[in-house]
């Protein structure tokens, strides 16, 4: 069972309740992960001492004291636990428990799929050739939708992506969009968990760095203490998106379909006949000859560089959406023009993108509109539910519509 995959589904347990007894806790965990009470209750030796211990109920005690950590849960007394404030604040979204999945919806290219990501891509042999995804961020201090800590997050993020990297086509790329500002707890030295998944990702599954492309983040919230209050570091103001490729001799990718529109005043410098004298550096390593960049060409190459504020008109459909519908947001969103960056570079029409960790659905929105076809999947009902609404030809699945009632 993976643990950090269903924590929230596991708080679930607690809600709507004044104080739950272990034994109660036992029963639902029992309930939700399908262990039947043979199993529940069957004592096997554990440790060195070899002390008889039941290892579903051992399992659901590490859930309880994970969620002691984050501050969402607290004991009244001995054998009897409930929800803090704040975790009845976040304890509202209703996660799957694998390896139970479900179509959430279909449109005319793709589909979003309510399961965990490694389950659902382990069925499917599907040739892919971009995987573009966001998934969430090692944080101290849990966003609502769960996530792992820095130390747990390199195996976490490879075990869930291993069946979703084999399906990629030769030459097909892996994006993700992941933190920069996750730092060891108590000091303001960075992790270097983002080297440990480079390496990781190429040594278990031999994918090559193609680059690391920094998102500015234009209208990035400066929540770092270390640098708005100590002051002691720079504030943070950017993000990697890092691309990797499993055959760089092969790579699907294309700048010519992301060229950039050429500012005027380049193109008065074209137009004028370019270099109007021969130049070269101190050392003779750059020599620009006279009459270069004197052709006109359809755009500039792109940079390896991303500029753009996170909002934008359909994350705000987003939320708008779910504002209608009284469902909680996404608390984490690329705006829509980073995935349509990259699919126009890395793809082309009816190439499969998959999205693992889907969220409010941006890149399946953007593939949709590019004529992609594409698969997302994500654990949270809510998100799936207001992230659907935003395609208008979504054709629900009315089994996963009709979850709501039982909430």
């Amino acid at each position: 069972m993976n643990r950090t995959q269903s924590l929230f589904d596991f708080a679930s347990i607690y809600a709507n309740r004044e104080a739950v007894s272990n034994e109660v806790l036992y029963k639902n965990f029992g309930v939700l992960n399908g262990i039947r009470d043979d199993e529940l209750n069957k004592l096997e030796p554990i440790g060195k001492d070899g002390r008889m211990y039941s290892k579903a109920k051992r399992e659901a005690r590490w859930y309880q004291q994970d969620l002691k950590r984050m501050g969402l849960l607290e004991q009244v007394e001995r054998g009897m636990w409930r929800l803090t404030e704040e975790g009845r604040k976040k304890v509202k979204l209703h996660q799957v428990v694998s390896p139970f999945a479900m179509l959430a919806f279909s449109t005319k290219f793709g589909v979003a799929i309510f399961g965990d990501a490694r389950r659902v891509f382990e069925k499917s042999t599907e040739p892919i050739h971009l995987i573009l995804s966001s998934p969430p961020y090692p944080l101290i201090k849990a966003r609502a939708y769960g996530n792992v800590n820095e130390k747990e997050f390199v195996d976490w993020i490879c075990y869930t992506l291993e069946p979703v990297i084999k399906n990629l086509v030769d030459g097909g790329s892996i994006v993700l969009n992941i933190s920069n500002d996750i730092h060891l707890k108590g000091l303001p030295a960075k992790s270097l968990y983002k080297e440990r998944l480079v390496l990781s990702l190429s040594d278990r599954f031999w994918l090559y760095k193609m680059d690391e492309i920094p998102w500015v983040n234009t209208s990035k919230i400066p929540t770092n203490p270390y640098a708005t209050k100590d002051k002691i570091v720079m504030r943070p103001a950017w993000e990697p998106i890092l691309w990797m490729c499993n055959n760089p001799k092969h790579v699907c990718s294309d700048a010519t379909r992301i060229l950039k529109p050429h500012t005027e005043k380049h193109l008065t410098y074209v137009r004028n006949g370019g270099a109007q004298k021969r130049y070269e550096n101190g050392d003779g390593a750059y020599v620009l000859k006279e009459g270069a960049f004197a052709r006109e060409t359809p755009g500039a190459l792109p940079q390896n560089v991303f500029i753009r504020g996170h909002r934008c008109k359909e994350t705000d459909a987003y939320r708008l959406t779910c504002k209608e519908l009284g469902l909680p947001q996404h608390g984490a969103m690329f705006p829509a023009d980073l995935p349509r960056h990259f699919i126009n570079f890395l793809t082309i029409r009816g190439d499969l993108v998959a999205d693992p960790f889907g969220g409010s659905l941006t890149t399946g929105h953007v593939a949709e509109e590019l004529e992609r076809r594409w698969m997302s999947t994500d654990i949270t009902w809510e998100y799936l539910r207001g992230g659907g609404e935003t395609f208008c030809d979504a054709s629900w699945n009315q089994p996963f519509l009709d979850m709501a009632e039982s909430f």
